[in-house]
């Protein structure tokens, strides 16, 4: 099925957002709403308070920075001026953070939904590679752990490595 939005039945305080794939975009306002109903009826009464909600921060990215912003970003880590995407300008440090956030990422398509990686015009051709080098790195496990995607992706990411390897 797609669509399936509903608490964990496992975990407390946990809402599930299953199946949604291409139209999620699309369909992400209406999915908001529904989450927001199911946070609603999982709290308890005083915590539903709207002075009590604290909204998210918006994430900056180095592509939205300014030259002079990014310069003072490269000075405090490297890794910010390491771009491993060039298509869409997406830095090593951007990368690492994604990796160990509190929704954290264990695949390349899970930077790419995340960061971008690999959505211009080389279609990841440039940077898949590298993006799972960073990936085992920071996971510390062999490359060849490292999927494309959850299932059956893993196959295509062994032959984009292996097309590669040194």
């Amino acid at each position: 099925e797609d669509f399936i939005i509903e608490p964990s039945k496992k975990v407390k305080n946990m809402i599930m957002l299953l199946g949604i794939c291409s139209p999620g975009l699309t369909a992400a306002p209406a999915i908001a709403e529904d989450v927001l109903e199911i946070i609603f009826k999982i709290l308890p009464a005083e915590k539903k308070k709207e002075e009590n909600m604290v909204p998210l921060k918006a994430k900056e990215f180095s592509r939205n920075l300014k030259k002079k912003e990014l310069k003072k970003l490269i000075k405090s880590d490297k890794r910010w001026g390491n771009e491993i995407c060039h298509c869409e300008h997406v830095t090593e440090y951007e990368i690492v953070e994604a990796i160990h956030s509190v929704l954290p990422i264990r695949t390349v398509d899970a930077v790419k939904r995340r960061l971008r990686t690999g959505m211009g015009r080389c279609q990841g051709e440039n940077c898949y590679k590298a993006v799972a080098d960073i990936i085992a790195r920071e996971l510390n496990v062999p490359i060849e752990e490292i999927k494309y995607e959850d299932g059956e992706g893993e196959k295509i990411l062994k032959q984009v490595i292996n097309r590669y390897r040194v």
